[in-house]
């Protein structure tokens, strides 16, 4: 048998009397699926008890008009609301775009943040078209001395991050039980990732933070799961390694301070693959493999999503502010800047 033919096992010394690699179990069963949907629907209930849902702080009412703005022109440029108008006048959290987008003002924030929330703000305004008096009356209504606006779709976007947190919990019980800890105790691994940390006051916000670290435990998830599959002398499928690229990937986008983690992550996915394909290739022989399960597709499999996303972030850069290495983000973390200042500032 190949080993796309056969499960994966644990490792190419186990072996059974007739002399074939010892094939055990996959690390997670149906019990430990309905555990961790346990985790994530507590955590999604009491995060929506608790969460802010309007914005909580003008940070935020930034990356919700960079989707509005999105959705309602096509474009990136903060305008045509009350709040962007006064965002814009303030000059809080935005930044004027490049000598070819004169008049513009831009998000310092990742496009990323506002990419994924555009489904939420779809769903937002159909809610307004199905209660438009609740709508009339929140635009009557005013924060930071500035009328309201698109009350529902505030309300959708901002219900983001209690979602994507509750969705990290359940990914902690899942990568919890991948790395051999017992299910009662990986379930309460997060349940108390979820509860006891700083992981409830920020789904209880609306920043990008949620997103960003929902994102970065995926891909590392999906790298936990390749791995499995190597221990078990199989090669992992395309979509996981993909998925672990795009996950990066988007985690660049959505929060731009978080790329020495992606490059972390990175070099940790390209150790694992070189590791897993010596193993592989002991077990079976490199003849056994067939060529699209070997190590040089399966790494452009990785890079390949991340690569695309790095590549629409400078893109995006360019388009706004006339420069690949201009996010629009503080100085100290731009990146022609990024390690300019002391690590401890």
């Amino acid at each position: 048998m190949t080993p796309m033919q056969v499960a994966p096992a644990t490792t190419d010394r186990a072996r059974d009397r007739r002399g074939a690699p010892y094939v055990r179990p996959a690390a997670v069963q149906l019990g430990d699926r309905s555990a961790a949907w346990s985790v994530l629907l507590l955590l999604l209930a009491v995060y929506t008890a608790t969460f802010s849902g309007l914005p909580d702080v003008p940070d935020a009412e930034v990356e919700y008009q960079t989707t509005s703005a999105l959705v309602r022109t096509g474009r990136l440029a903060l305008g045509g609301t009350p709040e962007a108008r006064g965002l814009i006048e303030e000059g809080f959290g935005v930044a004027p775009g490049g000598a070819q987008r004169p008049g513009r003002h831009y998000s310092r924030y990742g496009v990323g943040q506002a990419l994924a929330a555009v489904p939420f703000y779809v769903a937002g305004r159909v809610l307004a078209l199905v209660r438009p008096g609740i709508e009339r009356r929140h635009g009557e209504s005013e924060a930071y001395g500035r009328p309201r606006s698109e009350y529902f779709a505030h309300l959708a976007v901002g219900w983001r991050n209690p979602l994507l947190a509750a969705l990290t919990g359940m990914l902690v019980v899942l990568t919890a039980r991948r790395l051999g800890v017992r299910r009662r105790f990986a379930w309460w691994c997060g349940l108390a990732y979820g509860l006891c940390t700083f992981a409830w006051p920020q789904a209880r916000s609306t920043l990008s933070d949620v997103q960003a670290t929902f994102l970065l435990f995926l891909a590392f998830h999906l790298l936990v799961k390749a791995r499995e599959c190597f221990a078990r002398l199989g090669p992992p499928p395309t979509a996981v390694l993909a998925g672990a690229g795009l996950a990066l990937g988007g985690a660049a986008l959505t929060r731009v301070a978080v790329v020495p983690g992606v490059i972390v992550l990175t070099l940790v996915a390209w150790r694992m693959l070189a590791f897993g394909h010596k193993l592989l290739e002991r077990a079976w022989g490199p003849e056994e493999v067939s060529p699209k399960h070997r190590f040089p597709t399966q790494a452009l499999d990785f890079a390949l999503p991340l690569l695309a996303c790095l590549a629409v972030l400078l893109g995006v850069n360019y388009v706004r502010f006339g420069s690949i290495l201009r996010t629009g983000y503080e100085a100290s973390i731009d990146l022609p800047s990024f390690f300019a200042n002391a690590p401890q500032l």
